[in-house]
């Protein structure tokens, strides 16, 4: 009985000994809900979450708190974090990374607990928004600091984070990183960022890395021969055409002219209808550089290294000119004021990839030639419409008639006229002059014919919109307003480039649908400058800088191949996030024809085409990391370049090795014009929203 009755005891004791801590438990959460009420959201967060172990901790919070305030580089507020005593002792600064991005059209902020993140690398904020990186040992025995800018994207589909990291200071070359807990947010993190989780401390990360340019072994560039020699050929500009009777006084008169306002002139017809029964294959056909005789010859006698075209080497100066402005964009001061949500930046049209073939014609001598694409044209009614505008707007209808027409064989082809400049004793540019005008002293100019806005939006389905109409000076569409902003947006960079370099005092302009010709503008040189680039200097600046960094990119680029080839196919890339150019180089041994083939059924693309016919050129990847000053201060902001300002240039090129197929093919897809959407945004032509 008293064995009985003393383990009954005992089992009582236990089940008191149950019941206490729950008892004090509720006490304590009952407690703790009336003090939460009266604590703010900080300290709420620091009760919740600074005394779990990091394994234990939430990668996404959804509770929102204001930025810690910062004074004279100070965090305020730091009580948050005083939990996190061991990394108190290496970190100067502990607080809540914010991160403020767009999805789904919608802003709002996610903060991501900093305990999470240091398990990979360790992160800071300094003053101005901008956000710094240090990585730190997890067994505190070396310190490294790296300061280095991070953009973080939380891709919902896939649930990847996708960091984007680039140096602006390293106080230490040497550095290891190691991840010190094995939770499931840090090694997600950590893939993300390349990292090895089992990697030992006395390894370190390759020279090649990603994500790091040493700032040692940064370049100078030259910039202190820069010139330019200009080659008009005045005794032979008499072959230019000049614009036909009624539309003279147009580039005399700058201004926008509706098509009805030559309604009583008796070349109305003719000036209204385009005249598309014209045969082609008599228009003179586009000569490469690499199958220009005389440019070579004027090349080879300047000992010139490189010649190429504007056509070209536009597209060129394009990307290298993203970079040097800081991705500036264009200015659109009284455009569309009335409509403020419209895009304020260039289209990705024009923020898309770029490539160009590299041909060599001679020992020490090399054409750049534009890169057509494996796949037919598919702008081919633009391009046919613009070669007829530009035609019937310099010849007078019984002239155009016989000679394009009706075939007369009296009537020779009209000659293209060329000027050439020579650029840094480096390269020797050829750009085509459209028309002059018939006065004393000549002034040159370029000849456009731009679509209507939806064939160029929905060219698919062009004929659709073969009876819009521009029809007013103002207004969202059908009107002169919408049709130069999207210049603006669209086609004023490369045209700026062409005029530039062809010293043409500006563009006559012919909008149309395809059939009939809507209206004309002529617009000034300088307009499209200012527009672009800002200042009539930047534009200067822009040309030699752009064509001295082009330059430099093909020599090192030949130096690092060091083999024999007769092509390089050369695509390049200014990417937004990361300030960086990126750049694919085909080595192409063999001396190839370029066919184009059409789209089919099952040959929609690059992957389907090189899938058919595997790729067995090798490929090469870069990186070119460009830091230009201004009056000696750096600048990773849009900018541009005013008078009397001092500008000196850092760069580097850095080969990757051979690219990945894949990355390659993605490239690829946005450098040439598809329908297909690429799910892929990394050269997609996006560009970070400016702060």
């Amino acid at each position: 009985m008293g064995t009985c009755g003393g383990k009954k005891t005992s089992k009582t004791k236990t089940m008191t000994k149950k019941k206490v801590p729950i008892r004090m438990m509720e006490i304590k959460i009952k407690n703790r809900i009336k003090l939460q009420k009266e604590m703010t959201k900080r300290e709420i967060l620091h009760n919740k979450f600074s005394k779990l172990p990091a394994s234990k901790r939430p990668l996404n919070i959804k509770m929102r708190i204001k930025r810690p305030k910062l004074i004279k580089g100070k965090i305020m507020n730091r009580g948050i974090l005083q939990s996190q005593a061991k990394f108190c002792r290496t970190l100067q600064y502990n607080l809540l990374l914010l991160i403020q991005f767009n999805l789904q059209k919608r802003k709002f902020k996610m903060m991501i607990l900093p305990s999470i993140i240091w398990n990979a690398l360790k992160i800071k904020v300094k003053q101005g928004s901008k956000y710094q990186k240090q990585e730190c040992l997890s067994n505190m025995k070396i310190n490294i600091k790296l300061k280095l800018r991070v953009h973080i994207f939380i891709n919902k589909i896939n649930d990847k984070i996708e960091i984007f990291f680039f140096i602006l200071n390293q106080r230490r070359e040497d550095f290891v990183v190691k991840v010190a807990d094995e939770d499931v947010h840090s090694k997600r993190l950590a893939s993300a960022l390349n990292i090895d989780e089992n990697q030992s401390e006395s390894s370190y990360p390759s020279a090649q890395s990603n994500f790091f340019f040493r700032e040692s072994n940064l370049q100078k560039l030259d910039l202190s021969d820069l010139y330019r020699i200009d080659f008009d050929n005045n005794d032979k500009i008499s072959i230019v055409p000049t614009l036909i009777e009624p539309l003279e006084n147009i580039v005399k008169n700058p201004g926008i002219y509706p098509i009805s306002e030559f309604k009583n002139h008796h070349n109305y017809n003719y000036l209204k209808q385009i005249q598309r029964d014209a045969q082609m294959n008599k228009f003179d056909v586009y000569v490469p550089p690499s199958k220009d005789v005389t440019l070579q010859q004027f090349a080879k006698a300047l000992n010139l290294r490189y010649c190429v075209s504007t056509s070209t080497f536009s597209n060129v100066l394009s990307q290298i000119f993203y970079l040097l402005s800081g991705f500036h964009g264009p200015d659109f001061s009284s455009i569309f004021e009335q409509f403020p949500d419209e895009p304020r930046k260039f289209m990705i049209s024009q923020r898309k990839p770029t490539s160009a073939l590299l041909h060599k014609v001679d020992e020490n001598m090399y054409a750049l030639d534009g890169d057509p694409g494996i796949f037919e044209e598919e702008l081919i009614e633009l391009l046919m419409t613009g070669k007829i505008v530009e035609r019937q707007l310099t010849q007078d209808k019984e002239e155009f008639e016989n000679r394009y027409i009706k075939l007369d064989p009296s009537m020779p082809l009209v000659d293209d006229f060329h000027r050439f400049m020579e650029l840094n004793n480096e390269m020797c540019l050829r750009s085509q002059i459209d028309c002059r005008n018939r006065s004393e002293n000549p002034i040159v100019f370029e000849i456009k014919a731009r679509g209507a806005c939806p064939i160029r939006y929905d060219y698919p389905n062009y004929r659709d919109y073969l009876d819009y109409e521009i029809n007013q000076y103002k207004g969202l569409f059908q009107s002169f307003e919408r049709e130069y902003y999207d210049l603006i947006r669209g086609a004023f960079l490369k045209w700026a480039i062409q005029l530039k370099i062809g010293r043409m005092d500006g563009a006559f302009v012919a909008y149309h649908n395809l059939l009939e010709i809507q209206g004309f503008e002529y617009i000034k040189s300088s307009e499209i400058y200012k527009r672009v680039f800002g200042t009539e200097e930047f534009s200067d600046l822009s040309l030699l800088v752009g064509s001295r960094i082009a330059t430099k990119i093909f020599d090192e680029i030949i130096a690092d191949i060091n083999e024999d080839f007769e092509t390089l196919k050369i695509g390049l890339y200014s990417q937004s996030f990361t300030k960086k150019l990126i750049l694919f180089v085909e080595i192409i041994k063999d001396k190839t024809e370029f066919q184009k083939v059409f789209k089919q059924e099952n040959l929609k693309d690059e992957y389907d085409y090189y899938t058919k016919h595997p790729l067995k050129n090798k490929v090469l990847k870069y990186e070119f990391l460009l830091k230009p000053e201004i009056n000696g201060i750096e600048y990773c902001y849009p900018t541009i370049f005013r008078k009397n300002d001092l500008i000196s240039i850092k760069y580097k090129l850095r080969s990757l090795g051979q690219a990945d197929f894949g990355d390659y093919m993605n490239f690829l897809h946005d450098c040439y014009k598809h329908e297909e959407i690429n799910i892929e945004i990394n050269y997609s032509g996006a560009w970070q929203k400016s702060m």
